[in-house]
């Protein structure tokens, strides 16, 4: 808490000097605004986060090319919180506007990966499983091609792939999806990992839902151990 604090008074203290000088560098107080935002997410201060991430993005708006790295950052950055609020409409036009530049930059980044992921979260939230399955996907292939395939980052994955089949009622990807996950779970988390813990309820979900029983019971007993 007391490192919080430590810089939140050194991001205020740098945006008070910015503010003030008339010919400061206006990327370096985009900058301040910007690690402020995190910083006030980070504590779940959302509408000082808000404050400070709009102030940013209005400064690398003017500043920057409209394809520049950082401001497809801030976009992330502004779709991300507002997904946190609730606000899906404004959180689709901030993570797309982010995948548009990013994709222009490099089509392999993490990065752009890391969007397409936030865009698949958010289209399920909103109920729109085809669309979730697109960007899930798309996230997919450029992490397969950059993590280690034991990476605990797939294994999330391959589970919010398990959910997306299972409400399209494509109940064989669903359970193929799992069972990549649940490996990679156990063998790279231990066997008591609360992720773990879901990826069996899930499973074991959706056996019940196939009629599998034998299978369901099974993965359901596995389930409170965790």
């Amino acid at each position: 808490m007391r490192h919080e604090e430590d810089a939140e008074e050194y991001y205020l203290k740098s945006i008070m000097i910015y503010e003030t000088i008339p010919d400061a560098e206006q990327l370096e107080l985009a900058y301040s605004y910007n690690c402020l935002g995190v910083l006030y997410f980070n504590q779940n201060k959302l509408k000082k986060a808000e404050q400070y991430y709009l102030s940013s993005v209005r400064i690398r708006e003017a500043v920057l090319d409209p394809n520049h790295h950082d401001l497809g950052k801030s976009y992330n950055n502004l779709g991300t919180l507002y997904q946190e609020i609730g606000n899906l409409k404004k959180a689709e036009e901030y993570q797309l506007k982010s995948a548009k530049i990013l994709e222009m930059i490099d089509p392999r980044h993490s990065d752009l990966a890391t969007s397409y992921n936030h865009l698949g979260i958010l289209y399920k939230g909103m109920n729109n499983y085809k669309k979730a399955e697109e960007y899930h996907l798309k996230s997919l292939k450029i992490y397969e091609d950059l993590l280690d395939p034991n990476h605990p980052e797939l294994a999330e994955m391959y589970n919010n792939l398990g959910v997306i089949y299972f409400n399209l009622k494509n109940y064989q990807k669903s359970e193929k999806y799992y069972l990549k996950s649940v490996k990679i779970f156990k063998d790279v988390l231990g066997p008591h990992n609360p992720c773990l813990g879901n990826s069996y309820n899930n499973l074991a979900a959706l056996y019940r839902t196939m009629g599998r029983h034998k299978e369901a019971k099974k993965y359901y007993s596995l389930f409170p151990v965790i």
